[in-house]
């Protein structure tokens, strides 16, 4: 019996995507055995973020490059770092900013649940726009800079559907200011080629989520950018007991498990992976394509530009006598349980993410829907 077993926890089928509240991703075996190597032995902790910054920042094309524990902490550790600089005495000072620039430019269509990741550090948000807006203009940043601005957040996430002003309008705007621009990019893989884009494009500190395409631990992700502000992360991370990230410790196993599923992401055939999505989301939207009263259609690209396909499944609940929240709900139930992805922009769907489904899977989440509707139906 695993310690799964033990613990009375069901494994599910995970159609919503790399999300933590499901883990992550799965681990390769490479992963778990660089991490199972690392946990036999004791190492000096700053030499391994050391190395293993210099290994992440020659993929990014970055100065330098700092592990941390998922991205929310490397946004953390990012806007702490442009507070503070390499300075101890102010990285021991936050949350308190007295007498320390502490004010963030982000236009407010780029506001989201994950907010908090800069604003632990004592910092506060400045917005400009409005949510409504597709873009906001140059002059709003502009006027929203002052001589408390520290950096400028720009957030790549599904929750404002894209939109706002391109990545290198605000590097210019920023850097006009000597203002570093701080970019939230934990999910924007794949393309693989996002390793690089957002450096390219002359942003200042970049983050990344480790444990979801990428396929290393769930807790893990990274902040690549300028070696000065990188020296920055570092005063502020665990590695120095009084810091505002001592919370935020990357274990040995961690840091190991997360090079490896690098190593293993930059080599993979990423077409192939992609086609493989495709064929699991083809035979989804074939295997429901007639069934009464359910519309099965393919996304693509995703809210977020990514080559990620999915189905969306919209059902017309009067007929069916369900709604799409119980149904939802009843799939989370079923034997085996089956997560699926709420669509944000219509509350009537729900979308089926192939990037975390297993062979055969797609077949089991497509019976599963057929039995609901069906006992919904003559119920």
């Amino acid at each position: 019996m695993g310690i799964l077993d033990t613990l009375g926890v069901k494994r599910v089928i995970n159609a919503e995507g790399t999300v933590t509240t499901l883990g992550g991703s799965v681990l390769e075996p490479e992963v778990t055995e660089a991490m199972a190597e690392a946990a036999k032995a004791f190492v000096q902790m700053s030499k391994l973020h050391e190395k293993a910054g210099e290994y992440v920042a020659g993929l990014t094309g970055a100065e330098a490059a700092f592990i941390t524990s998922g991205c929310s902490a490397a946004l953390t550790l990012a806007t702490a770092a442009c507070m503070t600089g390499d300075d101890p005495v102010r990285a021991k000072q936050l949350p308190n900013t007295m007498g320390m620039k502490d004010e963030v430019v982000i236009q407010k269509r780029h506001r989201n649940i994950f907010d908090h990741a800069f604003t632990a550090t004592g910092a506060k948000f400045i917005e400009v726009g409005y949510p409504g807006e597709p873009f906001a203009e140059e002059w709003e940043i502009e006027r929203a800079i002052s001589e408390k601005s520290v950096a400028i957040a720009y957030i790549y996430t599904h929750f404002f559907m894209q939109g706002g002003l391109p990545l290198r309008d605000i590097v210019k705007i920023a850097h006009s200011h000597d203002l570093p621009v701080i970019v939230d990019a934990a999910n924007m893989l794949p393309p693989r080629t996002n390793l690089r884009k957002y450096t390219d494009d002359g942003a200042d500190l970049v983050c990344f989520s480790g444990g979801k395409n990428i396929g290393g631990p769930n807790n893990t992700g990274f902040v690549a950018g300028q070696q000065e502000l990188i020296r920055a992360v570092a005063a502020n991370s665990s590695l120095h007991h009084y810091a505002l990230g001592r919370p935020m410790k990357v274990s040995k196993e961690s840091i190991a498990g997360l090079i490896a599923a690098l190593q293993l992401y930059v080599k993979q055939d990423e077409e192939a992976k992609i086609r493989g999505w495709e064929e699991k989301t083809r035979y989804i939207l074939d295997d429901l394509k007639n069934l009464p009263c359910v519309k099965a259609q393919r996304v693509f690209p995703d809210e977020i530009n990514r080559p990620v396909p999915r189905a969306r499944i919209t059902i017309e609940e009067e007929k069916l006598g369900i709604t799409t929240r119980e149904l939802v709900e009843l799939l989370r139930l079923s034997d085996p349980p089956i997560w699926v992805r709420q669509s944000q922009r219509d509350r009537g769907s729900f979308l089926i993410d192939p990037t975390c489904l297993s062979d055969g899977q797609d077949q089991i989440i497509t019976q599963t829907l057929r039995k609901i509707l069906k006992r919904s139906a003559s119920a």
